[in-house]
């Protein structure tokens, strides 16, 4: 059965493999599909008429990245995909029903699934972290389909229109929250977010590189700076092991780059 056109944007930073496999797992696309692959200064070179290469003279970030792929599409729907992902069949069948079969909802989110299948994301809640401050959080469990605060937007299907009327990413954030402030921005003008746990996509969390961490506490205070008052936290959920391991490493690694910078 034809779906709604999609226009996919894949903003790229880090390894051109993990590109170059998100690519060639696209399998479910229609010939109205296009594909945009935003490169952020890696020089990265693509071959195939499918795929439409926006090339950035340095990395500009997750944010203009996929306003960039956005006001370049030609297509109602925008999918915006990490480069780090391998969508499962079915995955755009079951995210446009979604969103064309409900007016309010402008964003759908998918499951998100660590390699070896564990549940990544399944929906995202805004809770107070150790310090007192709003963020964003990833629900783990195996949850229903249904009404969310917001979603990740390493795999998320989003109206353009709704997407555009309110700005598309705030580009003042560097790789942390954008999604999150999105998704509340466009439930502050009344659109609903969904989660589709039909949509399955498997991540890679955080492959795209060490500078993908860098301005995430700035990120952290620019979200608290427009939300808190907004919205009411919602309870914090436990986080997986394997992005607990990750989050760990992550912070051990930039704590001895700054440590190093001292000496």
């Amino acid at each position: 059965m034809t779906r709604d056109a999609v226009s996919i944007i894949i903003p790229h930073y880090g390894s051109s493999l993990l590109l170059r496999r998100c690519l060639n797992s696209l399998v479910d696309l229609q010939e109205s599909d296009e594909v945009i692959v935003v490169d952020n200064g890696t020089g990265v070179e693509l071959s195939g008429s499918r795929v439409t290469l926006i090339k950035n003279p340095e990395n500009r970030g997750f944010a203009i990245a996929c306003n960039q792929g956005a006001y370049a599409a030609s297509n109602n729907l925008l999918l915006f995909l990490n480069n780090d992902t391998r969508p499962r069949d079915g995955w755009l069948a079951f995210l446009s029903e979604s969103i064309s079969s409900d007016s309010d909802v402008a964003v759908v989110g998918c499951k998100l699934v660590f390699p070896g299948g564990e549940i990544q994301h399944s929906g995202s809640v805004v809770s107070l972290d150790e310090r007192g401050m709003l963020r964003g959080y990833n629900l783990t469990a195996d949850l229903p389909k249904r009404y969310v605060s917001a979603v990740t937007a390493a795999a998320m299907l989003v109206r353009r229109d709704a997407f555009l009327d309110i700005g598309g990413f705030d580009e003042a954030y560097w790789n942390s929250h954008e999604d999150v402030d999105l998704c509340l921005r466009l439930g502050e003008v009344g659109w609903k977010i969904l989660y589709d746990p039909r949509a399955i996509v498997q991540h890679i969390e955080s492959a795209g590189g060490e500078q993908r961490h860098v301005g995430i506490d700035a990120a952290r205070v620019r979200f608290n700076e427009r939300w808190v008052g907004k919205v009411t936290p919602e309870p914090r959920p436990v986080a997986h092991p394997l992005s607990l391991r990750r989050k760990v490493r992550n912070l051990a690694r930039r704590r001895l780059r700054r440590l190093v910078g001292r000496l």
